[in-house]
């Protein structure tokens, strides 16, 4: 009964041990090109631009991250191209959200 029960733990934790490892190695890394990098950025611009065409632009988003994001592709990283116009997307959606919950908002003042 002993054998059994450490028999089946043993197997158990193989199994646990393989589950937690099977993700790391599905995971591949996703490299982008040119066109994926600037499509990306062209995105985010357009983001940009309807956020800041309502007054909500936030400060950080086309002045450094998606500056950054130019600045990579022209270093020919466009991975992290990607990945930064990505984060200026998605920050100036966020942005434009804010702005439809707010629009209608009253400060409430005197």
């Amino acid at each position: 009964m002993r054998r059994t029960l450490y028999t089946l733990a043993g197997a158990l934790a193989l199994t646990l041990a393989g589950c937690a490892s099977e993700p790391a190695q599905q995971q591949s890394t996703q490299h982008y090109t040119q066109a994926d990098a600037e499509s990306a950025i062209l995105a985010a611009e357009h983001a940009t631009n309807r956020a800041a065409s309502v007054g909500f632009e936030w400060r950080d988003t086309r002045s450094k991250v998606l500056s950054k994001a130019a600045d990579a592709a022209k270093a020919g990283d466009y991975d992290k191209a990607v990945a930064l116009a990505n984060q200026a997307k998605q920050q100036s959606e966020m942005a434009y959200q804010q702005y439809l919950a707010q629009k209608d908002a009253k400060l409430g003042l005197n």
